[in-house]
């Protein structure tokens, strides 16, 4: 990447501790030698007291550290005291590395609120250590690039690592491993805007590219993917995607994502109209609009507007941006609906029927309210880099995929299998007491007749909540701790039910998991998991919707 060195504070307790000891607090770091090779080696040094100034030497307005005060007339003086101090912290810091240049940082986080107060301090220290303790330690301030000149011109055999540094605890049992899924929707709305990001780049660099494109046209998608691009990279810092931000900032996080990808949105509909008016010869009679959610029902989607009593039509444009070749793609719709389907043959220049079917399950939403979310999926071809359309009459024909109810204790009995693309997936039934799913994979390329097995479950750990001191953290954003004593995980819920449907094109298990908590009137921890096959490629998918976890 380009860095000479790496300067960062956050390294295992234990694996610290030993590198005070050893002096090895400095090290080159080489990852992966073997193949990577020498070019991604780097000089790394691990920071002595966090990133934080000397114990005692905060000078920050509001932080309670005494100030550094050198007028000896002052009934304040303190600077020898200070400096002694300074000196001890210094003579202890220096044992633990192989040089005597020190590296040490006045600041943190929060910090130089006032800072012309912060730099008279420093000012004042710096000027009284020299003048009367230059003889053991110099002070100035420096740069990291500096400090790494100085020591670049000792010759010094330097200790190597060659793992990485995970998994991190802070001490004791406090891993930091909660952000990986604090806050799980903010990360999702991250991937979403990036998959948004992706897609209408790659019409707008086709407009860009478009000769009879006019300088304002360019203004505006050069503008609208700017305003995405940089919502997304402020998403990037360190307390945004892992979710770790405080309320009000991440409140605001998700408020300029949904900013940029509603000003981003208007010019990729704009362009996704002029392609199907060019490719297809359809005008649209309204604006080209977006589901404000994925992995959502329909009420997320401009077809919860519609009239279900009434009959209607609506044009659907499908943008496949990648590199390969979509067959099917999946259409949120309301219940009551059935819908005729057809398809626009480009060669033909004629809509043609379309292989599609209606499969539904039980969902609920945020309020806890049930629902029927139900999807039309359609076999329908879009080229990679291309645009596909079709068009959906309601009151049509297409039919719900039947949906059957497995039976506990009936797995064996029962025809419990999904296929596709040479595999087929096999539902064995359940460890109730573990909420534990077993299946059997067969895969037709390998011929074998011996089924591959695998275990699905959902599980979690209690949050640690309770702590009344420093010993011991609670779980929270950053760190995940869970309670004392718990060993293993606890079952998410109990195994509700267990359903399965089979159409002609789209096959799918659903297991429902649910489970009342503390005398609770409803079902505070539901789940619902899908499990298919993908129809582009042989893979078998799990989509889990979760509801919450206990805190």
């Amino acid at each position: 990447m380009g860095f000479d060195a790496w300067f960062f504070a956050r390294l295992d307790a234990e694996d610290k501790q030993r590198r005070v000891d050893d002096n090895e607090l400095e090290f080159v770091w080489m990852p992966n030698p073997q193949s990577l090779g020498k070019d991604v080696n780097i000089f790394t040094h691990v920071l002595f007291n966090h990133y934080e100034a000397p114990p005692g030497f905060t000078f920050e307005i509001d932080a309670g550290d005494p100030l550094f005060i050198v007028d000896k007339k002052s009934k304040d003086f303190n600077a020898e005291d200070r400096a002694q101090a300074l000196i001890q912290h210094l003579d202890d810091r220096v044992k633990h590395y192989m040089t005597d240049d020190i590296f040490c940082l006045f600041g943190s986080d929060f910090q130089y609120k006032a800072a012309a107060w912060n730099y008279r301090n420093l000012d004042a220290m710096i000027d009284y250590m020299n003048e009367n303790h230059g003889d053991k330690y110099f002070f100035r301030y420096s740069t990291p690039s500096d400090y790494v000149d100085i020591l670049a011109e000792k010759e010094i055999a330097w200790p190597t690592k060659y793992d990485d540094m995970f998994p991190y605890a802070s001490g004791g049992t406090d891993w930091w491993t909660g952000y990986f899924t604090s806050r799980a929707n903010a990360k999702g709305y991250v991937r979403r805007a990036s998959s948004n990001l992706h897609s209408s780049s790659t019409l707008f660099a086709q407009k860009v590219l478009d000769q009879s494109a006019n300088a304002t046209e360019i203004a505006d998608v050069l503008n609208a993917n700017y305003v995405l691009r940089d919502q997304l990279g402020v998403l990037q810092h360190h307390d945004a995607v892992t979710g770790t931000a405080k309320q009000a900032v991440a409140d605001d996080y998700n408020n300029r994502l949904y900013r940029g990808m509603e000003e981003n949105n208007a010019q990729y509909n704009k362009l996704i109209a002029d392609k199907v008016r060019h490719e297809f010869g359809q005008a649209a009679q309204a604006d080209w609009q977006q589901c404000l959610r994925t992995n959502s029902t329909y009420l997320d989607c401009p077809v919860a507007q519609k009239n279900t009593s009434e009959s209607w039509s609506m044009s659907v444009a499908v943008h496949n941006p990648s590199s390969l070749d979509l067959k099917s793609l999946k259409v949120a719709v309301p219940e009551e609906v059935n819908f005729d389907v057809t398809v626009y043959n480009s060669t033909s220049k004629a809509f043609e029927p379309a292989v599609a079917e209606k499969s539904c399950f039980d969902d609920h939403l945020a309020s806890g309210e049930k629902v029927r979310n139900c999807h039309m999926e359609i076999k329908a071809d879009t080229p990679a880099q291309a645009v596909s359309l079709i068009k959906m009459a309601n009151q049509g024909k297409a039919e719900e995929v039947e949906r059957r109810t497995i039976p506990e204790g009936k797995e064996e009995d029962a025809d419990t299998s999904i296929e596709g693309n040479g595999l087929r997936v096999v539902y064995k039934g359940m460890d109730k007491e573990q909420s534990t799913l077993k299946f059997d994979v067969y895969d037709e390329v390998t011929g074998s007749s011996e089924p591959e097995q695998f275990e699905f479950s959902m599980k979690y750990y209690e949050s640690y909540t309770h702590a009344i001191d420093h010993s011991m953290q609670s779980s929270g954003a950053y760190i995940f701790h869970p309670m004392e004593g718990q060993l293993h995980p606890y079952p998410y819920g109990d195994v509700k039910e267990v359903s399965i449907s089979k159409g002609n094109f789209s096959q799918q298990l659903d297991i429902t998991f649910g489970k009342y908590r503390y005398g609770e009137a409803v079902e505070s921890m539901k789940s619902i998991v899908h499990v298919s096959i993908d129809k582009e490629l042989p893979l078998i998918k799990i989509d889990v919707d979760l509801d919450s976890l206990p805190l």
